[in-house]
């Protein structure tokens, strides 16, 4: 794990035939540049972005990024519209 708990963070899991790369961006926060790190790993990495709120692939540009989180129920959390 790269990161607090609270806060950013990314978890890399090894299970024998490759890794899962688990990335956690706190909507309380400002996180530019942090998305933009991940956007960067997931290009050098030649990977890609799925969330599992969503259950679809998101692609790995800032701004896609970035909508996505502001679709998420963590963003609603941390705007004070979800108890």
């Amino acid at each position: 794990m790269f990161g607090s708990d609270e806060g950013n963070r990314i978890d890399i899991n090894f299970d024998g035939r490759g890794c899962e790369i688990g990335v956690r961006i706190d909507a309380r926060s400002e996180a530019h540049d942090f998305i933009s790190l991940v956007c960067l790993m997931v290009a050098t990495l030649d990977c890609a972005l799925f969330s599992d709120e969503f259950g679809e692939p998101i692609p790995s540009d800032v701004s896609s990024l970035k909508e996505a989180l502001q679709r998420s129920a963590a963003w609603q959390f941390a705007l004070g519209t979800i108890p």
